[in-house]
């Protein structure tokens, strides 16, 4: 959209819509005006829905003013107050080296150059002449919003000296009837850094100055979903008496700490991960031994005073006391423990040794580690392979977590390529797509090991790599990509809502015909064709199948994903309803049919409650034109229908009609013609 300011000066001014996920470069060319232009949101009870908006000018630059507006409901007296809207400034960081193993179509722009990343937290800012300035918006739906359409506005204030204008930006948003969860149910962990966050605010660790900071920091990990926090050991403080020969171990440092995430969220279903054990023999030689950390005690005299001297500690020992306590605060069953980071084949056999030294001093710990062998079996009880070796070792892994092991996957500064991850240039995408990942290959967990590792060399790795927040003034600032991240996460939590609520029309239906049923409850996904009529995955596997095939082969069609979340939510609301079925396709939905063939021919069953009659609706091609065709599906005593149906390849959409007599719904599915 392009506005003319007002005033004694003519300036050119212009701003368009665009997607959360698209990055906004300063030279990013405007695409082709639209009517009426709009932001327009979807968006379940309790969930923070994003939009993007760009601005631009010509000239003398402009001091703007965002003020969003409180939205209305259409039809009622509700409404969703102003100030569950965040307004983000998107700043630019300079990046002068690619990821080094990436080749340049796998990224969003090669270096160097200046690439979005950090959100700043304003709602007022400056324009400079011939550059675009993204604005990334945040709305918060309350959990008691009633359903139905808001409608509203985002206003604008473009000042110069010589002049300005006002403008708005309409706002719909439609509050489904569906309450998203307040806990998500991957499991999250990206590390936290206390010795730069410490630095960051000029504070000591463990100061009160430092614990008021870390609780503005927990909030903001408990709202972008993180559940897994990295608990340093330091929290345990060690004390050896000389006259004694003991140690004793105080844990109210480690108790405020889970005051802190257990308060902000963080730990309400979430868990304790404990840090490292062990390290490599030599920390610069990767192939090197792992040997236990040295953790000093302070060593307390004959007459009870803390002195200089330092013992060192028994890590087995360590571990048991810390075992002991977890176990006393009935946090055992939440709590895992790191044994040491990455092991490779030429060193298993050294961590398998520390793993099983912990394993007699706390037989019920967990053991947790990112790895990049696989051969650990009886020595790990979450496994955390890096994503390649998750992707070529898949059939390996799934079968140890058959076994009752978990199975997450992590991503570093590797793998890179057309590996999604979350770097600073990659299409943020790919950082969306890791989640799906999680659902469609059942990895129930994703880690990363850097949250906020300031004061690591930018280019020790790869740009973003480091950290996916920035220190602001008052607390974290975001990123894209970590909203891209949160999104992902929402989706996932999505595809498994749809899951279960597959999971209970599937048992109402069973209970209603006879049929047997056992409900589902394992972890899902299994990077399969679902081809089993009563699997509960079946839908929710293919939408997410749409945007990605396989680990390394995706869709960078950011409305592709927003169009299938949309569809997610919208089956949501619609599973709610009666009469109650569930269908099945072949071929499946979306899926590309025959390109030699005019017609394709597709076969749709399910089961039905009882009493429901029903119609399937297509297009028919006679004398070259099509014709709406309805077909009766017959429906036998069991409440099973199977009906085939030919296609032409350029209508390849049905209609399946279901009515009870009281309750009617629709089921629409569509496939996609290799032709086109």
């Amino acid at each position: 959209m392009k506005l003319k300011t007002i005033g004694t000066e003519t300036i050119e001014f212009q701003y368009w819509v665009t997607t959360p996920l698209k990055q906004i470069f300063k030279d990013t060319e405007m695409p082709p005006e639209k009517e009426n232009e709009a932001v327009k949101l979807v968006a379940a009870r309790g969930e923070t829905c994003t939009a993007q908006i760009v601005l631009k000018c010509e000239g003398e630059a402009h001091t703007v003013f965002v003020e969003p507006e409180t939205l209305k409901h259409n039809e009622h007296k509700g409404s969703i107050p102003d100030r569950m809207w965040e307004v983000h400034w998107v700043d630019y960081f300079y990046v002068k080296i690619n990821s080094k193993a990436t080749p340049a179509e796998q990224l969003i722009r090669t270096a160097p150059a200046e690439y979005p990343d950090k959100l700043r937290r304003s709602r007022v800012g400056k324009l400079s002449t011939n550059i675009n300035q993204p604005l990334f918006f945040q709305l918060s739906v309350p959990k008691d919003a009633e359903a139905g359409v808001y409608e509203g506005a985002i206003r604008i204030r473009a000042l110069t000296e010589k002049g300005g204008l006002r403008f708005t930006i309409p706002v719909r948003l439609e509050v489904l009837p569906i309450d998203f969860p307040e806990f998500t149910r991957l499991n999250v962990s990206l590390w936290l850094n206390t010795g730069a966050l410490a630095e960051a605010y000029g504070t000591e660790k463990w100061s009160e100055t430092f614990w008021s900071i870390l609780q503005v920091y927990a909030k903001d990990m408990a709202r972008h979903h993180q559940n897994v926090i990295l608990t340093p050991l330091e929290t345990i403080q060690v004390f050896f008496n000389k006259s004694s020969g003991e140690f004793t171990f105080r844990f109210d440092r480690l108790e405020r700490w889970i005051q802190i995430f257990s308060e902000a969220g963080v730990l309400t279903r979430g868990r304790l991960e404990f840090g490292h054990i062990g390290r490599r023999s030599n920390n610069n030689d990767w192939p090197s031994a792992f040997v236990f950390h040295t953790i000093w005690a302070q060593v307390i005299d004959e007459n009870g005073n803390v002195t200089e001297e330092k013992v060192e500690v028994p890590i087995p020992t360590l571990v048991k006391s810390l075992y002991d306590y977890l176990e006393r605060k009935g946090l055992l069953e939440k709590s895992l423990i790191h044994i040491a980071d990455e092991p490779i084949p030429e060193n298993e056999d050294s961590w398998k040794k520390l793993s099983e030294q912990v394993h007699e001093a706390a037989p019920k710990f967990r053991r947790i580690d990112a790895i990049t062998t696989h051969n650990l079996e009886s020595h790990l009880e979450v496994w955390i392979p890096l994503l390649d070796l998750f992707d070529v070792k898949y059939d390996h892994f799934k079968s140890i977590q058959k076994k009752g092991n978990e199975l997450w996957f992590y991503t570093c500064w590797s793998p890179q390529g057309s590996y999604p991850n979350r770097l600073m240039d990659y299409p943020l995408i790919k950082t969306r797509l890791l989640h799906w990942i999680n659902f469609i290959y059942g990895a129930t967990g994703y880690l990363h090991w850097g949250y906020n590792f300031w004061l690591t060399p930018f280019y020790k790795h790869s740009p973003g790599d480091n950290w996916i927040v920035w220190p602001g003034e008052e607390g974290p600032e975001s990123s894209l990509r970590y909203e891209a991240m949160r999104q992902g996460i929402e989706d996932y939590e999505y595809f498994m809502m749809l899951v279960e609520a597959t999971n209970d029309i599937c048992e109402n239906i069973a209970n209603f015909r006879g049929i047997p049923y056992v409900r589902r409850t394992e972890s899902y996904g299994d990077g399969a064709k679902i081809e089993d009529l009563w699997d509960p995955r079946l839908r929710a596997m293919e939408l997410a199948r749409q945007a990605i095939r396989n680990i390394t082969t995706y869709t960078w069609d950011d409305e592709l994903l927003l169009n299938i979340r949309e569809t997610v939510q919208r089956e949501l609301v619609q599973m709610k309803e009666k009469p109650w079925v569930i269908v099945k396709t072949t071929p499946g939905a979306d899926e590309c049919v025959d390109a030699d063939t005019e017609y394709a021919d597709i076969c749709v069953e399910g089961y039905v409650e009882p009493g429901v009659t029903a119609t399937i609706t297509y297009n028919e091609k006679a004398d070259n034109r099509f014709v709406s065709k309805k077909a009766e599906v017959h429906i036998d005593s069991n409440g099973y229908f199977k009906e085939n149906v030919r296609l032409h390849r350029d209508s390849l959409r049905i209609s399946l009609h279901l009515t009870n007599g009281t309750d009617e719904k629709t089921i629409e599915r569509e496939w996609r013609s290799a032709r086109r």
